[in-house]
């Protein structure tokens, strides 16, 4: 899985959220799909590990929902998606906060089914963000698990996180 913000607009601290613009990427190996390399299959064509992000608001996906098979029948997809994604923001310091903003991926499946992998090579963000009166760091990541507590179960996730530091001055 790679998860790349092509941009950031806006942190609104009254409604605890981040306005971004990014692109996920994953893969999977489906041997029983390797008849089909060169296609393009829709969702309900084949199995997918039923991602979701849980903490976006908003969100409106721009390419088609098409899975891409290649040799071995491993299965490539790509979305890019614009939207609200809320965060837990921790205003103790405000104006000098600096804060962790999330975005988080879990799967439908345990972590015994679903092991995620990162590719470096498409994650992380664009040099220059147009998130005014904010910097931001680089993008990091936690694989882990999600407790899903109406199935009392533990789900398999990834967290990417963008770390931002308001710039103070504008207060003072």
């Amino acid at each position: 899985i790679g998860f790349y913000i092509i941009e950031a607009y806006e942190i609104d601290d009254a409604q605890r959220f981040m306005l971004a613009d990014a692109m996920f990427w994953i893969q999977w190996v489906d041997p029983r799909l390797a008849p089909y390399a060169g296609c393009r299959l829709t969702q309900d064509r084949l199995w997918y590990p039923r991602l979701r992000l849980v903490n976006r608001r908003s969100l409106t996906t721009i390419d088609p929902n098409l899975y891409f098979i290649g040799e071995g029948g491993t299965v490539t997809y790509q979305q890019r998606g614009f939207g609200e994604f809320s965060a837990s923001l921790d205003l103790r310091d405000f104006p000098l906060d600096h804060q962790e903003i999330p975005f988080r991926i879990v799967s439908g499946y345990s972590p015994g089914d679903v092991v995620f992998r990162i590719n470096e090579d498409v994650t992380g963000r664009q040099d220059r963000l147009a998130l005014v009166g904010w910097t931001a760091g680089d993008v990091s990541w936690d694989i882990g698990t999600y407790y899903f507590a109406p199935q009392k179960r533990d789900l398999a996730a990834v967290t990417f996180s963008i770390p931002v530091a308001r710039k103070g001055g504008y207060f003072f």
